[in-house]
């Protein structure tokens, strides 16, 4: 943390916010959802896909409630 300079930064950041960032570097690079999945040693894809949309990297499903009907 020292050696990238986060300790001295404004913001909070911990070990986990490695696993934050990894997870959207994979996304962003076009890894497949499975093996973000794998990476992170989530028991589900489910729960990795609720992780990405906590980090807003994948779509809400309330997105489509939104459209309006014709």
């Amino acid at each position: 943390m020292k050696a990238t300079g986060l300790i001295n930064s404004d913001r909070e950041y911990t070990l986990y916010s490695y696993k934050h960032s990894g997870a959207i570097n994979l996304f962003l690079s076009g890894l497949e959802p499975i093996d973000i999945q794998k990476q992170c040693r989530h028991q589900s894809l489910q729960q990795t896909m609720d992780y990405l949309r906590e980090l807003d990297l994948f779509r809400k499903t309330d997105h489509f409630n939104k459209v309006r009907s014709f």
